[in-house]
């Protein structure tokens, strides 16, 4: 009899815990719905921009030669001195080999990189 007791209370719980995400205007629905869309629209690609990380030796050295080549490129520093990031147009593909064959440039990787785990 405890045994039935304790198993239809655990039942009626369940149920209003369902009833209380399933309904339309629940906000922890409405919370997960938000970020699983979130989630999946930041797989899409609608930025014209593309992020660059550069490990450098110069930051100084690295902001003259974007400025003699006359690169279309925003040169930002990190919390590191060696490490700073750019940001160009994604439909230019010459910049970032330009970049690479820089003497004082040791390392350049984009910076979308996605680890998605689901």
């Amino acid at each position: 009899m405890k045994k039935y007791f304790f198993f239809l209370t655990a039942l009626f719980l369940l149920g209003i815990s369902v009833g209380a995400i399933a309904r339309e205007d629940s906000n922890l629905q409405n919370i997960w719905v938000q970020s699983y869309l979130k989630m999946h629209s930041s797989l899409m690609p609608v930025k014209t921009q593309e992020y660059l990380i550069v490990i450098h030796n110069d930051l100084i050295q690295l902001k003259q030669a974007v400025s003699e080549y006359e690169l279309s490129i925003e040169v930002e520093e990190s919390q590191f001195k060696n490490v700073a990031y750019l940001e160009l147009d994604s439909r230019d593909n010459k910049t970032p080999q330009l970049i690479r064959q820089l003497p004082f440039v040791q390392f350049v990787t984009s910076k979308n990189i996605i680890f998605f785990c689901h």
